[in-house]
């Protein structure tokens, strides 16, 4: 199942991104990944990669959260997957500096999103930043013109 979903995500990153071979890290489903003590519980996560490699995935890890994002390794990569909805917005959600966006792959319609939500805390506040909502309505224009090249 990890490999399948790999190998649409690369294929997917190809077609809306334009990018040949696309690196992708995957994180594990330990919160210690790659640590000797998360060998069993990552068994089926590097399972997953090893298929997707045979696929012609460029798939790496399975990466901690610390790992990957606090001391910045996941710029080394076009994408990070994430097994939970959770475990990849958060670290992302916290370095974030101007927003970010995220999209959903693989799916016959473009779906883009701010990454920080609705904002309902901070609504008439005039804290609001528009930022994200711009880059996730531009990232689904870049991805709806690179489908039609």
């Amino acid at each position: 199942m990890i490999a399948t979903k790999l190998d649409t995500f690369s294929k997917a990153l190809k077609t809306d991104f334009g990018l040949n071979g696309p690196k992708i890290a995957v994180m594990g489903l330990d919160p210690h990944a790659g640590s000797m003590e998360s060998v069993k519980a990552d068994g089926v996560v590097e399972k997953g990669i090893a298929e997707a490699k045979k696929m012609g995935v460029l798939a790496f890890g399975p990466f901690s959260a610390s790992r990957l994002f606090v001391s910045g390794t996941w710029k080394k990569y076009d994408a990070v997957l994430a097994l939970t909805y959770d475990q990849g917005v958060l670290p992302f959600k916290l370095i974030s500096v101007n927003g970010f966006a995220y999209y959903w792959a693989g799916l016959p319609a473009v779906c883009t999103a701010p990454l920080h939500g609705c904002g309902f805390d901070i609504a008439n506040a005039n804290q609001a930043s528009p930022e994200a909502f711009r880059k996730a309505i531009f990232l689904a224009l870049d991805i709806l013109k690179n489908r039609q090249a």
